[in-house]
């Protein structure tokens, strides 16, 4: 449950996660491409807001893959190392060969017995020593020890269709009263909101999930009239839904909010009561809030600007 916080968190900054394991990703941050800000700044946003669930993590930042991961493994558990592109040789020479992923304990050994201990001899090394230990990624891996790996960060969600934006929280105490689930809802649905923008989809279907403190759990699911990427309106479907899997008493482990059925071909039908825009989305008249929200909090970071209701989580 954690884990799957940690990949939402990512999947505010760039669309482009490449989730590795339980614990571990890629993101790209490129500047101009799919982030707004320095790499620096959202690195340490990101930090921060791990740091809120109650865990630490470690971010490498680099120009590829090799040297961010790397870069992460340097000042753990709560570390932030920034490899500035041009800094990558430097940065990597005096390293052990095993620093490297894909340097395994056979791999090091024989390169010890060729006197290749450190990534600055290996990226030196002829090319028949390296080709004998890693037979035909030998130039591959004289360029990622020199820093010279050119790799791309490729989302799951690139790979495939998306099918659905959700966000989820385990809380630290169970919600009794409806007044901090109705908030938890809200607070859930503004990340869902900023995620369908930054990555311009509209869903027709809303889902609300919650898990109860004995282990089971319900779903409640409604589709729209028309597509939307407002909070404002798909979170006062999923308030409304509340009342389909929760009744006074019931404590709240988890919550969770989700938008999918995004596929809006074939047409959708204009409404004489609510106000559709130009791609026949639905919007309210706080849609401009939200997005004016959304530009200040990836300027200043998440914590800049809030509603009240964040208050109730913030212990």
């Amino acid at each position: 449950e954690v884990s799957a916080q940690v990949m939402a968190i990512l999947a505010d900054e760039t669309p482009r996660v490449e989730r590795v394991s339980i614990d571990e990703a890629f993101i790209d941050i490129t500047p101009g491409r799919f982030a707004p800000e320095d790499p620096l700044l959202v690195a340490r946003r990101i930090s921060d807001r791990v740091a809120g669930l109650g865990v630490t993590c470690s971010i490498g930042v680099g120009c590829n893959k090799t040297v961010a991961k790397i870069a992460s493994e340097r000042d753990k558990p709560f570390g932030l190392t920034i490899v500035r592109p041009g800094t990558e040789q430097r940065f990597l020479a005096a390293l052990p060969v095993s620093a490297m992923s894909g340097i395994g304990r056979s791999a090091e050994e024989r390169l010890r017995r060729m006197r290749i201990y450190t990534l600055g001899e290996l990226s030196r090394a002829p090319e028949s020593t390296l080709a004998s230990i890693f037979g035909v990624n030998g130039e591959r891996m004289r360029q990622r020890a020199q820093g010279l790996e050119i790799s791309e960060v490729t989302s799951l969600d690139e790979e495939r269709e998306v099918k659905s934006v959700s966000n989820e929280r385990t809380f630290a105490k169970d919600l009794t009263e409806r007044g901090d689930i109705e908030a938890a809802i809200a607070l859930l649905g503004e990340s869902v909101g900023r995620r369908l923008r930054r990555q311009g989809l509209t869903g027709a279907t809303v889902t609300l999930k919650l898990k109860y403190s004995y282990g089971s759990g319900r779903t409640a699911q409604r589709r729209l009239p028309h597509p939307t990427d407002d909070e404002n309106i798909f979170v006062a479907v999923a308030l409304e839904l509340l009342d389909n899997i929760w009744q006074d008493g019931m404590h709240v482990r988890l919550a969770g909010i989700g938008m999918s059925d995004f596929d809006h071909q074939g047409g959708i039908q204009t409404d004489l009561f609510c106000e559709i825009d130009d791609r026949g989305a639905q919007s309210s008249d706080r849609r401009d809030l939200s997005v004016a929200i959304d530009a200040v909090r990836d300027k200043f970071g998440d914590t800049a600007l809030s509603f009240g209701r964040q208050s109730r989580f913030n212990n």
